[in-house]
């Protein structure tokens, strides 16, 4: 589906557990890579943690082979069949499939670009972090004391962090989307990231909506990096988005050429909607009781 991806090992053929399953399976190693590149790629576009309903006969209809075959994945611990509920557990899945995985992973290459652009010296914000960590530890161990809090300047580092990692994120999504996503070019962040970061929990949500941006149906044009770092009425676009109220189609009124104007689709976003307003209000809700129980 459009905008999604999972990191994959470049010697996963290689590996003890593929060529376990090799033995067990009869199939070649080609066969048995793409069966769980397959899964892994399904499991991760239909759910957030790792758990899906599935049975060993339902990943073999969806992702090729035979319940056989996914019941001998399992005994390479690679998955977890609970046949009593009717479900599938992918094992490591916060490690390597989750968002925040695949978020650090996006941050590797960014930094492995970076030392390949300046012929192999790491960005300063590698270098700070690593020479931060040993005066640290080295503090430690003279006092028994932890250091005290990062300065100011530091805490604007992780700031620009997390912005450059919405950016990437979007760049990836907007490649991926086949033109359902606009392609953001500007060499910096959009000037209203830095007030939306303000909030603790907008990085993640807003990785969030960039992943569910491309499925959906209700613009008339491909959303920008802008218009996900927006605000109308106290309301942030990323929440709307998490909130579903644009996953539908809503025709817009057309033009001469019978097509939808482009400021017909500014005022649509504009106006209040009771019911996309409702939507938003939930999960808020349901976001305040998340935390509230956490």
């Amino acid at each position: 589906m459009a905008g999604e991806w999972i990191p994959i090992d470049i010697g996963l053929g290689l590996k003890p557990e593929i060529q376990e399953l090799v033995d067990l399976t009869g199939q070649t190693v080609e066969t048995v890579v793409y069966r769980l590149i397959q899964m892994w790629g399904w499991v991760s576009i239909n759910t957030a943690d790792g758990t899906i309903r599935a049975t060993p006969a339902r990943v073999a209809r969806i992702c090729g082979g035979d319940a056989d075959f996914w019941l001998a994945v399992e005994t390479v611990g690679w998955l977890k069949f609970d046949l009593e509920a009717g479900t599938m557990t992918v094992s490591g899945w916060e490690g390597r499939f989750s968002r925040a995985a695949k978020a650090r992973a996006a941050d590797r290459i960014r930094k492995s670009i970076e030392r390949q652009q300046d012929s192999g010296v790491c960005p300063d914000s590698v270098q700070e972090t690593s020479a931060d960590s040993g005066k640290e530890s080295g503090l430690q161990e003279r006092t028994g004391e932890f250091p005290p809090p990062p300065p100011p300047r530091a805490r604007d580092r992780e700031t620009g962090t997390r912005a450059e990692e919405i950016v990437l994120a979007w760049a990836i999504a907007a490649k991926a989307s086949g033109g359902k996503l606009a392609p953001f070019t500007a060499r910096k962040p959009p000037a209203a990231i830095w007030e939306r970061l303000a909030a603790p929990s907008w990085a993640e949500e807003a990785l969030a909506a960039i992943e569910r941006l491309p499925r959906c149906r209700y613009f008339d044009s491909p959303p920008t990096l802008e218009q996900l770092c927006g605000v109308k009425a106290g309301v942030t676009f990323v929440e709307r988005v998490l909130a579903g109220a644009y996953d539908g189609a809503k025709n817009a009124k057309a033009g001469a050429d019978g097509r939808p104007t482009t400021q017909a689709a500014v005022d649509r976003f504009n106006k209040s909607d009771p019911a996309r307003d409702a939507m938003v209000r939930e999960y808020r809700e349901a976001k305040a009781r998340k935390a509230a129980t956490a």
